[in-house]
């Protein structure tokens, strides 16, 4: 890790050239030297930019194609990203045993059972000293990518003893501890980190964060505080602060009144408007919640966050605004993701958000594939008048009528609906067709207990309808009341 800041901003400043120039297709040779190459691609590693990475191997192979760490660094690339571990074994041919790092390599590509890797590793700890940065990153990774994570906790002493960089060594495996959901262990990891880097804002986030996950609040509200203490304009340390406070019921009004002047001095700031507008309906404040959320739908209309947290306040004309934009903006939805988002929503009694999500994408698509969802959501939200308008003016009038797939407990549910809304003659038709089905026409035992039920709650509304219809007696069978 870099300890400067000037440092730090001078391989920003190189790597920001270097991009630059593999962007637009200009790489004059020499146009860096080996040292700034080798940062340039760390750099880039540390950020996630697998192509700026490729391009500085390629450089490399180029201009100093004997040069040891770019070796290394491309033998790594060709193994972690690309898979080309047969290549990566050839590069390091005639290295092992030269390097901690070569040495990791060979455990990545050989990929040894998780007793045979420990003992390696313990080998290869022993063998080397004065590991570097890249050493112990690439080190980690492997004992989480050879699942030995916890033979590197048990020598945690014996590893952190031949690192260079202590605060490297202890980030990279709190990081790997978290990501395997053992915070106990990253919090003292952390805490020791945050004793010799007690100025490091991001540290104090991270173990504010795995405070988090175990739920010990005030311990998380601590770190946040000191982290705010070296930082005070952090945006993301006050925000989780606020959610800590709401959450805890601590300070509910200073939580709103952080996050609204978070929202005030940036309104297009999306997590904290977000979050006031969460806090807002849980105050049952929709109106204030609308007008937080509103402005954010019309100008992120790709963002789903955005969208679903929109579909919390109920609002029927948002809900439509928000979801038309945020389809019409992802080409590649598919049915399965729609159907799926849909069904989280119904799954937490939330049968209007459901609804809408499926009425939106009918709208803008013209066809679905769950029309028991949406049926159902509906329902289940008394929407009843809607559910007999879908039938009567778009399922019976469709141009495709193979798309308009309705099973035997969807023509109930629709005739159920028409019969709540104080119409007779199309449900008693719908109620006869049901009550007349032969179950021998069901391929599967599900299916035919199904159509029996079916049939027998058809028969017994036929009954009602055609005697004395009475909505006390039709609530008693009615088998889609929650």
């Amino acid at each position: 890790m870099i300890d400067s800041n000037s440092d730090q901003r001078h391989i920003k400043r190189l790597y920001d050239k270097f991009r630059t120039c593999v962007l637009s297709g200009n790489i004059p040779d020499n146009l860096i030297d080996e040292d700034d190459l080798i940062s340039i691609y760390d750099y880039a590693n540390d950020n996630g930019d697998e192509y700026v990475q490729l391009m500085a191997v390629i450089c490399a192979m180029r201009q100093c194609p004997d040069n040891e760490d770019m070796c290394q660094r491309r033998a790594y690339f060709f193994t972690q990203n690309l898979g080309l571990a047969d290549s990566a074994g050839h590069l390091m041919q005639g290295h092992v045993h030269e390097s901690a790092l070569w040495d990791i390599l060979h455990l990545l590509v050989t990929r040894p059972k998780p007793d045979d890797a420990c003992k390696a590793m313990a080998s290869l700890v022993r063998a080397f000293r004065d590991f570097d940065d890249e050493t112990i990153i690439q080190l980690v990774g492997a004992c989480v990518e050879l699942q030995i994570l916890d033979w590197l906790c048990e020598n945690k002493a014996l590893v952190q003893g031949r690192c260079l960089y202590q605060d490297t060594f202890l980030y990279e495996l709190a990081r790997a501890c978290a990501d395997a959901a053992d915070h106990e262990q990253a919090i003292r990891l952390l805490d020791e980190l945050t004793g010799i880097e007690p100025f490091n804002v991001l540290y104090w986030q991270l173990l504010a964060d795995e405070y988090n996950q175990i739920e010990d609040f005030a311990s998380a509200l601590n770190a946040i505080d000191y982290a705010l203490a070296i930082d005070g304009s952090n945006r993301e340390l006050q925000l989780a602060r606020a959610q800590i406070l709401y959450d805890r019921n601590a300070d509910r009004p200073l939580a709103l009144s952080i996050v609204r002047e978070l929202v005030e001095t940036s309104p297009s700031d999306i997590d904290a408007a977000v979050t006031l507008c969460v806090m807002l309906c849980f105050e049952n404040r929709q109106s204030e919640a609308k007008a937080v959320i509103e402005p954010l739908v019309k100008k992120f209309p790709s963002n789903r966050s955005v969208a679903a947290n929109a579909l919390l306040l109920g609002d029927r004309e948002l809900n439509a605004l928000a979801l038309k934009g945020y389809i019409n903006s992802a080409p590649e939805l598919t049915d399965e993701e729609i159907n799926a988002w849909a069904g989280e929503q119904s799954m937490l009694g939330r049968h209007i958000a459901a609804a809408d999500i499926l009425l939106a994408w009918l709208h803008v698509n013209g066809s679905i594939t769950s029309w028991s969802l949406l049926l159902g959501a509906l329902y289940q939200a008394g929407c009843y008048a809607e559910v007999s308008s879908l039938h009567e003016n778009f399922m019976l009038k469709s141009a495709q009528p193979e798309s308009v797939s309705c099973n035997i407990s969807d023509l109930l549910l629709i005739a159920l609906s028409h019969l709540r809304c104080g119409e007779s003659d199309k449900p008693l038709a719908l109620l006869e067709f049901v009550a007349s089905v032969d179950i021998k026409d069901f391929s599967t035992m599900q299916k035919r207990l199904e159509a029996i039920g079916a049939k027998n709650i058809a028969s017994k509304l036929c009954n009602i309808i055609e005697t004395a219809p009475d909505k006390a007696r039709i609530d008693d069978i009615d088998p889609f009341l929650l």
